[in-house]
């Protein structure tokens, strides 16, 4: 899974990856996108791995992209990189 994180350029020279998480799924099964994260740890950054799946036939997302708001205002985080699905058809991640 970290070779896939390599191969998007945004992401690249973040440097290895130590650790990953198993798969988070953060909506339910039946909605009408299914969104899940996978952690990756590494030595200055941890990236989150938001997978979107489009489960609506007649359904096209457009510029996806998974927004962030952190709980607690005493931690902040600084946004590096993001990365947008361009075009989701159902049935594509």
């Amino acid at each position: 899974m970290s070779a896939e994180l390599h191969k998007v350029p945004e992401l690249a020279a973040l440097g290895p990856v130590y650790s990953s998480t198993t798969p988070l799924e953060l909506t339910e099964a039946e909605t009408e996108y299914v969104v899940s994260c996978v952690k990756h740890m590494m030595a200055s950054h941890i990236v989150l791995e938001f997978t979107i799946t489009n489960t609506i036939s007649d359904q096209l997302l457009l510029d996806t992209c998974v927004s962030l708001e952190p709980v607690d205002s005493a931690e902040t985080y600084d946004v590096v990189a993001s990365v947008t699905a361009p075009v989701l058809r159902c049935g594509s991640s």
